[in-house]
């Protein structure tokens, strides 16, 4: 996911009242927090030139979205059902945007793959995973424009896919 603007000029430092007290404490701490917070993207060596040149534009907003593990081991990830943290993501991508005068315009939602499919399915898998998405952020009131969902198939995997927890990793939003 992807917020548009530098990181510099965006405030992220506190804790907003919308979130638990607790989340105060685990900034204190070397624990990951549940607080979104955007960040500069630094494209891998082997990205394209696409997504690198999308990097220059978009900050990464630290929220990714899975789907529901008997879902992802069928493939049905198109259709399917964010896991229980995606949901709850997805209510934090509302709650950060507004905090920071935010909107499903100034968004890019990518969809990513594993290569269990071929290239073309892939694409399509990832395309569909991230109209869900925006799917399910439309329910909420934050719009994001048919030309914001991009996909990049089974390219740039965060994980193995020779294991399906592997797979299950690179089927994200």
């Amino acid at each position: 996911m992807r917020f548009q603007g530098s990181s510099s000029s965006i405030r992220l430092i506190g804790c907003s009242a919308t979130y638990k007290p607790d989340q105060a404490l685990v900034a204190q701490t070397p624990f990951i927090g549940l607080m979104p917070r955007a960040f500069p993207v630094v494209p891998p060596k082997n990205a394209s030139a696409y997504y690198k040149n999308m990097a220059l534009n978009f900050s990464r907003i630290g929220l990714s979205f899975h789907f529901s593990s008997a879902q992802a081991e069928a493939g049905d990830d198109a259709d399917g059902q964010l896991d229980n943290l995606a949901k709850v993501n997805v209510l934090r991508l509302r709650t950060f945007l507004a905090q920071h005068g935010g909107t499903g315009d100034d968004i890019l939602l990518i969809g990513f793959a594993d290569e269990s499919e071929g290239c073309t399915t892939n694409e399509q898998l990832a395309h569909k995973s991230a109209e869900s998405v925006a799917a399910d952020l439309r329910a909420i009131g934050v719009i994001v424009p048919s030309e914001n969902i991009k996909d990049f198939g089974a390219d740039l995997p965060v994980a193995s896919n020779d294991t399906p927890e592997g797979r299950s990793k690179n089927r994200r939003v």
